[in-house]
């Protein structure tokens, strides 16, 4: 007797086939009747699934299972690659963000996506017209709209992130638990939190906590310091001025010493190598009482935080590479893409665009230093010591005492490159013709035009009796026909090695010069054996490959 109506809520048992009368077991249909939930398979009741399986499944036991079965048996199906498992993509369509890669089998059951060009800097597909934060005219640079599209706005317009909407929270602003994160940029519209593994105390004392060094010090990620406020807590990352290295501990009134554990090539304008020399350990003295007075953060500006009661600029972490001289995304590159290639254009920072088309023989087109070269970590007072590269920088001591093959390497950073190679824009020195192309490009036979006047220039009757830094002599000056800055001191303060036809010489005259033929554009003589404070350089874009001058004692 079925038990059916007296147990509604236990599955009803499988019913018996029908028996023969050998005992064998009756290939005929169920009987009685299979119950609801079950269907007759050669005569027997067995589960059966409920909807009908899809198209490629098939039903076992009541489930709906794949119609591939492992393996190369005969009911297996293969995948375009030729194996059983499944695959990402189909071989030979579009694949990447905006679907101009191709997929490709990598083996049996594996393909990847090759060749996939990806979003452009602004988080859309398509080229631009120029680079967010590139210039685009006369005190303007382009930047990011919502929509992705890239405009030109006034340089002040966009936002830190170089994108044209306020960003809430700015990057640089502290967010998080305990505040110990910092607002960072997600795209050039928005700002998300980043919070540390090892984050600041969620609680200090005003009036005993120290600052905490925070940042890094690569660029524009300039390393900064985190002040316990008023509220018990650390505010946001706020830049410092630093007044000097710390002398036996000790800095000056208002300062304070602070010491820093550098990484390899963490800053462009540190001897830091190889992690574990004296130069990674650096005590800096900080100026902590600048800024306007503050109570809170709505007293400074988007890009300011209220630190320590005054008005701190915020360190702002890597940013997209701007054509400024700075390694802003924190790369150990300076003026570089993703293909370590200048993103300046036709001339690197601080390097002009000359052309002789005002000239009668043939054109040219050549990339100059507007200043004469300085070492990277040069300063209005002192000359630096790393000379890894050269620069070229206004109010600047300029980097003197060298012999030509030395300027050859300082112009190709050859102490930089050999360690990050394209880390900084490589050049070469100039020849002859360029140097005094660029010195007056309208053929003029001093820089600043058709007549000499003594003492324009640094020179022996300008009474300074020694080196000036660069741009110290406004008056020493030439503007390129539309160019946007004059160079300077191509005559006077140091005199400056080129490239002449049968060796290196040397060019313009220096602070000890004196007369119209030792300080014009075509003043060139042979080079001093030993190098002194008067002999300097400045660099052209390396367009073919360096060389030196042969062997130097």
């Amino acid at each position: 007797m079925w038990l059916v109506a007296a147990c509604p809520t236990s599955d009803p048992p499988a019913p018996s086939p029908v028996a023969d009368a050998g005992g064998r077991d009756s290939i005929f249909p169920c009987s009685p009747e299979c119950p609801e939930g079950y269907a007759c398979e050669d005569g027997e009741c067995v589960p059966a699934c409920s909807p009908v399986c899809p198209e490629g499944t098939r039903c076992d036991g009541g489930v709906c299972v794949s119609a591939v079965v492992d393996g190369p048996g005969p009911d297996a199906l293969r995948n375009p690659c030729g194996g059983f498992g499944e695959i990402a993509g189909l071989p030979g369509t579009p694949c990447g963000p905006c679907e101009t890669g191709r997929w490709l089998c990598e083996t049996e059951d594996v393909v990847v996506c090759v060749d996939p060009e990806g979003l452009n800097a602004c988080g859309t597909c398509g080229e631009l017209p120029g680079i967010p934060g590139g210039e685009c005219g006369d005190a303007e640079r382009w930047a990011c709209a919502p929509d992705g599209a890239l405009i030109c706005v006034d340089w002040f317009d966009a936002n830190p992130c170089l994108g044209t909407t306020t960003l809430t929270p700015p990057p640089g602003r502290a967010c998080g638990a305990c505040d110990a994160g910092y607002a960072a940029c997600a795209g050039n519209n928005g700002t998300e939190c980043v919070e540390p593994s090892d984050p600041a105390p969620c609680e200090c004392d005003p009036a005993t906590s120290p600052p905490i060094l925070c940042g890094s010090e690569t660029g524009i990620c300039t390393r900064g310091l985190r002040f316990c406020e008023a509220g018990g807590r650390y505010g946001s990352c706020v830049e410092v001025d630093r007044a000097g290295p710390c002398v036996d501990g000790v800095c000056g009134e208002g300062e304070t010493c602070l010491r820093e554990r550098l990484g390899p090539f963490e800053s462009l304008d540190d001897r830091c190598v190889t992690g574990d020399e004296p130069e990674c350990d650096r005590a800096t003295c900080v100026l902590l009482d600048v800024g306007r007075v503050c109570t809170d953060d709505e007293a400074c500006s988007a890009t300011q935080s209220c630190a320590g009661g005054r008005c701190r600029a915020l360190v702002t972490w890597p940013i997209a590479e701007l054509c400024n001289g700075v390694d802003d995304d924190c790369d150990g590159r300076i003026d570089n893409d993703e293909r370590r290639t200048t993103i300046c254009g036709a001339c690197p920072f601080n390097m002009m665009l000359v052309t002789n088309e005002a000239r009668e023989f043939g054109r040219r087109r050549i990339c100059i230093d507007i200043y004469e070269a300085s070492r990277p970590d040069a300063t209005l007072e002192d000359a630096g010591s790393n000379e890894r590269y050269s620069a070229s920088n206004w109010d600047r001591m300029p980097w003197t005492g060298l012999t030509a093959n030395e300027a050859v390497d300082a112009c190709a950073g050859a102490g930089f490159n050999a360690q990050i190679p394209g880390g900084v824009p490589e050049k070469r020195l100039c020849v002859e013709d360029e140097w005094s192309l660029a010195c007056n490009v309208l053929d003029e036979p001093y820089p600043y035009g058709e007549t000499f006047e003594a003492g324009r220039c640094n020179d022996a009757d300008a009474g300074l009796g020694g080196l000036a830094p660069t741009t110290s002599f406004e008056g020493c000056s030439h503007l390129v026909p539309g160019g946007r800055f004059p160079n300077y001191d191509f005559v006077g303060n140091a005199a400056e090695w080129v490239r002449g036809d049968e060796g290196a010489v040397v060019a313009g005259g220096s602070y000890r010069s004196r007369g119209a033929a030792a300080l014009s554009c075509d003043s060139f003589a042979a080079g001093p054996a030993r190098p002194g404070a008067e002999t300097g350089f400045r660099c052209c874009a390396a367009t073919a490959t360096v060389t030196n001058f042969g062997d130097e004692e």
